[in-house]
């Protein structure tokens, strides 16, 4: 009897050991599941640690200098065997370039290029060298006294946010590789030589390569305000000026800012009592185009009253609408819309 009280007291507490074990896994389990705490905590210090690195910028006292003469803008001519396509040279425009891991628009003097290998005797283009072109670069930069400030390839994460934010046009024309470059290692260079500060990206495929070099230049403001002679010699030596008046949005009103134009318009007309104009209205094509003709035709004819109510004889004026059907610029950029988006004053 004692025999049998004992194996059944073995007997209980081993199914309670048991269901002990089992609850502490099942607890240890849904703590996997449900890791609250952990990824609250997690989440918080990566969002403090995007923050700070977001707000550096970067440092051109980090760059060291060097006493090598880098020569003149753009600095060097392609290597042996490569030649430039496609190449663009601007006065003054900008460039992305990813430093302190994230993109800073630096503005100055740009030059952009794509290459190709050159063409044997037959007309055939040799086979692209990625090798060849990325340690032509390097070598030479490095001797030259350039610093590497990044190499490998821009994170996925940080170009989606990139094409989200800007469009392909713009990523085109500003971001060397465009959106390959976070699949495709880039270098960047910088030059410090005192008087010059230069940076330059290289970047490169198997099947093709890139640069872009960008002088830091100061900005000239070349805007010069619309004068009364201003529009007299451009009418004495093309027959007609451009002027950008601005209006209400889809609507012929004439904003208060532009008025200065008209004024300068009138001081014309009261100076060259002989002289007589006609004011052409034009759009951009967006929206009907019907609807763009009865638009230009409106906003000539409200230049037109607007210089009979400050005194001009409307005998002398004339105003005609061409809607969006003689564009001066492609209309594929909003800067290219706006140049559309014009009124043109003509000799008659």
């Amino acid at each position: 009897m004692k025999k049998t009280l004992w194996i059944l007291g073995l007997l209980i507490i081993s199914v309670g050991c048991k269901k002990e074990t089992t609850a502490k896994e099942k607890d240890a389990n849904e703590t996997q599941k449900n890791p609250v705490e952990n990824t609250t905590a997690n989440t918080q210090d990566t969002s403090e640690t995007t923050e700070t690195v977001d707000q550096k910028p970067f440092d051109w006292n980090t760059v060291e200098v060097t006493a090598s003469d880098i020569g003149d803008f753009p600095f060097f001519n392609p290597p042996k065997g490569f030649v430039y396509k496609r190449d663009k040279t601007y006065d003054y425009y900008s460039l992305d370039f990813y430093l302190n891991d994230h993109f800073q628009t630096i503005e100055g003097k740009v030059f952009i290029s794509a290459f190709e290998m050159e063409r044997d005797q037959n007309g055939k283009i040799q086979p692209w060298n990625e090798v060849l072109f990325r340690k032509s670069f390097a070598e030479y930069i490095t001797a030259m006294g350039g610093q590497l400030l990044f190499e490998g390839k821009v994170p996925q994460e940080t170009m989606e946010a990139v094409h989200k934010e800007k469009d392909g046009n713009y990523l085109y024309q500003h971001i060397i590789g465009a959106k390959s470059v976070y699949r495709s290692p880039i270098s960047i260079y910088a030059w410090n030589t005192g008087g010059k500060r230069v940076l330059v990206q290289v970047w490169a495929s198997s099947a093709e390569g890139q640069i872009g070099i960008l002088e830091l230049t100061d900005f000239e403001q070349t805007i010069t305000k619309i004068t009364a002679d201003h529009i007299k010699k451009e009418l004495d030596d093309k027959g007609f000026i451009a002027l950008y008046i601005n209006f209400d949005t889809g609507k012929s009103r004439i904003k208060t800012e532009s008025y200065t134009i008209i004024d300068e318009i009138k001081k014309l007309m009261d100076t060259h009592k002989d002289l007589q104009i006609t004011i052409e209205g034009h759009t951009d094509n967006v929206g009907q185009p019907k609807d763009n003709q009865k638009l230009s035709e409106n906003r000539a004819r409200a230049v037109l009253m607007a210089l009979v109510e400050e005194g001009i004889e409307e005998s002398r004026l004339s105003s005609i609408g061409f809607g969006d059907t003689k564009p001066i610029a492609g209309n594929g950029t909003e800067e290219e819309k706006a140049k559309n988006r014009r009124v043109e004053v003509r000799k008659k």
